[in-house]
């Protein structure tokens, strides 16, 4: 019983530390010619965005590192021979305490970029995201995967699980 509370908190964490990461298509967007123009990005945004991301890359290295290594002694108390409840207890606590740092780490990388960028900026970026989203939905339709199959046949719809009611994708910090 303890196992599985210790990994099902594991696993909502995890997916806590991901959905700031998840809330703008993936890589350097803002260098990417198309969407810089969009958004009307001068050249002093760009290298601004481009310094915090440079900050919070090298921390994030450093805080995934931890993450990973308490999760390896973790595991290793898992299979070890004795297992001691409270050390496993102390155990998840740094655990969750370095990836609460983790996820604290990318949810402040936006708010710098908010920042960084005007009202109208962030609005526009805003509606490059749930254009993203619908992009994302679209290619998982097209490959129609056992878990698209089972989801709509569940729902009834095409909900890939980033829907108003999933919590996938809602409740991040660019949605109000």
């Amino acid at each position: 019983m303890l196992r599985k509370s210790m990994i099902m908190v594991a696993v909502i964490i995890f997916g806590l530390a991901t959905i700031a990461t998840a809330q703008l298509p993936g890589g350097k967007w803002w260098k990417l010619k198309k969407v810089a123009s969009e958004l009307e990005l001068s050249p002093a945004q760009v290298k601004s965005i481009e310094k915090v991301f440079l900050t919070h890359k090298k921390k994030m290295i450093d805080l995934k590192a931890t993450v990973e290594k308490e999760q390896l002694d973790l595991q290793s108390m898992f299979d070890s021979d004795e297992l001691d409840k409270e050390a496993v207890s102390e155990k998840t606590d740094k655990l969750s305490a370095a990836r609460s740092k983790l996820h604290k780490n990318q949810v402040m990388f936006f708010v710098q970029v908010r920042e960084i960028l005007t009202k109208k900026q962030y609005e526009k970026l805003r509606e490059k995201k749930e254009q993203f989203k619908k992009m994302r939905r679209q290619r998982k339709g097209k490959r129609g995967g056992k878990r698209q199959r089972m989801m709509e046949e569940r729902n009834g719809s095409d909900d890939d699980g980033y829907g108003e009611n999933s919590g996938g994708m809602r409740g991040g910090m660019m949605d109000d």
